[in-house]
């Protein structure tokens, strides 16, 4: 049960109007909600028809009298009444009224001492019990109570002993402010004081005309209110902008979520009812409502107020990824409060599949490895089958260095939802990309954690790829693991990876898949063309990369059968030129000793590079002089190093490290 008290210092801002719209929205979201009406001077529920009981009702008044009569608590349901339903999702609405409206109701609300019932007839308790009455006998998830304007004696009652949560009301003008200060102060004081608990205050701007501001006086008198009131980010209050709505038809007070629910005032309602809601932890709505709106930079559903909201950069670096296949995401800490509120979540949503779920992205996200983990754990022992949930969970592993247990779920991953469609079942093409994306994700992480591993994951099944766009392309993960294993430095690894891939290799494309590929390309596309024929870096090259890190020296035998497979495939692919395939070249013919022929291949590679960037050309891929992704700035300065070695000066490949002969 969460209990929201509308207030306005000033009447005529709408303020019951809005608390109905938001009752009533709630109730057709599936919420079981109480209104309470303590404007009891001028109650204004019963003057909605849809909030109307057949007869009178006895209310407030009837209820605190007999209280003061009895000195016992009354039965809280003999003065609420269930109004008409609403929606489709079994929502409820009650309400206890302000009274029965009649000479006598009027004669005990003269009678009534608030001060009095405080002071000697233990009036705290009578309320306290209240809103145990109301959980026990209703089970609401929302209590709204009207609450009367001004400075009151009832004024605390709504505001801070029975309320959660606050909704001001107001006219952003001075006489709105002035009250305002001190309330608001006194709401807020009870964090320390009083009751020890925390009000969350949502500041709603209303009755606002719809008229050119040329001047800025709105956004002014906005920040105006939300300096002097100490609110963050004063640009929600505009999100939370009620205005008027000048028609003769709000003489009969429709509810315009469900008479006008395509309307700008609907929808303005709406967003208060989100901004509600995403306060309330108990709210499952709302508590995805909260993670998913949390991770947002500029979020104005959130107001920070309430969660002394401190994000920063991991400048350190202590939760960076170890994986060079997965990119290093920012990682932002977490203050106390919201560390808090998602505590909060996890526990009242702790048998729900999917708020489980996004807890555990969300600490993942922010470096909580060990909580997401444990909240990933849950979610796959209340649904095994939850492929996210186990993909996911291996990233976990991996940064709290478990290699064995992630390589495990990453393998699980593909063994049982890595298939195309196993159950054929229908899928988007978001869906299947997805997934394919995935798939390449879980090998690239299986490579990174050992050779074996990898191994394992492309024995299984074909799945869908990706980047090679068809299922376990043999071609495609021979160029992605040599170059990654190359790039690591895992020399023994590469070569006993090469050695035993390359025989299981087809000696060249079939005669269908030449077939496929245009006979005359444009210059501007035949870099992509290239690729999309056929061209593999052969084999050789990387196998003699891999012995040139490991032993420092290059061998003659490994350059001569790459570049033998290179001039085959000029042979049979006249039209096409490369650069990347000059750069192989280039150091092929180096390692040969033919150091014209070397020179000559350096400044092919350089003039293809400078005829790309003319053309559009924008990343060219992969330096074999790094074997790292570059710019085309940074590709030039390799093959200028290149040349430079060339010439004979002592520079070897940046790739191989300390381990390359001079």
């Amino acid at each position: 049960m969460y209990i929201i008290t509308f207030y306005s210092f000033k009447g005529g801002v709408g303020r019951t109007m809005a608390l109905v719209n938001t009752a009533v929205e709630l109730a057709r979201r599936g919420r079981k909600v109480l209104l309470v009406d303590f404007d009891l001077e001028a109650p204004g529920l019963n003057t909605y028809e849809l909030l109307r009981s057949k007869e009178p009702h006895p209310g407030i008044v009837e209820y605190v009298t007999e209280f003061r009569r009895t000195h016992r608590s009354p039965l809280v349901t003999d003065f609420i009444y269930e109004a008409q339903p609403v929606g489709k999702k079994d929502g409820r609405l009650w309400v206890m009224p302000a009274g029965r409206g009649d000479a006598e109701y009027r004669r005990m609300l003269n009678n009534l001492s608030w001060r009095t019932l405080y002071q000697e007839e233990e009036g705290f308790l009578l309320f306290e019990d209240t809103r145990l009455q109301w959980d026990a006998e209703l089970h609401p998830d929302y209590v709204l109570i009207d609450a009367r304007t001004g400075h009151t004696d009832i004024e605390g009652i709504c505001t801070r002993q029975l309320a959660d949560a606050v909704v001001v009301v107001f006219y952003p003008n001075e006489q709105n402010l002035t009250g305002l200060r001190e309330v608001c102060r006194h709401i807020r004081a009870e964090a320390d004081s009083g009751l020890k608990k925390k009000i969350k205050l949502h500041f709603v701007p209303s009755n606002v005309a719809d008229l050119d501001d040329e001047r800025g006086l709105l956004r002014r008198q906005l920040e105006v209110f939300g300096n002097e009131l100490r609110l963050y980010p004063i640009p929600r209050l505009k999100r939370l902008v009620i205005h008027r709505r000048e028609s003769l038809e709000m003489l009969e007070q429709p509810v315009f979520v469900l008479q006008h629910a395509r309307s700008r005032l609907a929808r303005e309602y709406r967003r208060l009812v989100q901004a509600i809601i995403i306060e309330n932890p108990a709210d499952r709505q709302g508590a995805l409502l909260f993670l998913r709106e949390v991770q947002k930079e500029n979020s104005r559903l959130i107001d920070w107020n309430h969660y002394d909201w401190r994000r920063f950069y991991d400048s350190q670096g202590s939760h960076k990824q170890d994986s060079e296949s997965a990119q290093t995401p920012q990682v932002w800490g977490m203050s106390e409060p919201i560390h808090s509120r998602v505590n909060q979540i996890t526990d009242q949503f702790w048998n729900d599949v999917e708020v489980l779920f996004r807890v555990a992205q969300y600490l993942q996200r922010h470096g909580e490895w060990e909580l997401a983990l444990r909240r990933y754990d849950r979610v796959l022992n209340l649904q095994p089958d939850c492929g996210e949930a186990l993909f996911r969970r291996a990233f976990c592993r991996r940064q709290l260095r478990d290699h064995a247990g992630a390589a495990e779920d990453f393998l699980h991953y593909l063994r049982v939802h890595g298939l195309f469609n196993p159950k054929g079942e229908f899928i988007t093409e978001d869906e299947d990309r997805q997934r394919a994306e995935w798939n390449e994700r879980s090998l690239l992480e299986l490579l990174s954690i050992s050779l074996d591993d990898f191994r394992k994951g492309l024995d299984l099944p074909a799945v869908p790829l990706w980047s090679s766009r068809n299922s376990h392309s043999k071609e495609f993960w021979l160029r992605t693991a040599s170059e990654f294993l190359i790039r690591q430095r895992r020399w023994q690894d590469a070569i006993r990876y090469l050695e035993t891939t390359i025989k299981d290799l087809p000696a060249s494309r079939t005669d269908q898949e030449q077939a496929a590929a245009p006979t005359s390309p444009s210059k501007k596309s035949s870099i992509f063309l290239l690729r999309a024929v056929g061209l593999e870096v052969p084999p050789a090259f990387y196998l003699a990369m891999a012995y040139w890190g490991k032993t420092g020296k290059l061998r003659q035998e490994l350059c001569s059968q790459a570049i033998t497979q290179i001039q085959s495939f000029i042979a049979q692919h006249a039209a096409y030129d490369d650069f990347d395939l000059h750069q192989l070249r280039t150091l092929l013919l180096w390692g040969l000793g033919l150091i014209e022929e070397a020179a000559d291949a350096v400044n092919q590679t350089l003039t293809g590079l400078e005829q790309w960037v003319h053309e559009g050309g924008i990343d060219p891929g992969i330096s074999y002089w790094t074997f790292q992704k570059s710019t085309p700035r940074e590709y030039r300065a390799d093959c200028e190093e290149m040349q430079r070695m060339i010439r004979g000066e002592p520079v070897r490949p940046r790739f191989l490290g300390e381990s390359a002969a001079l």
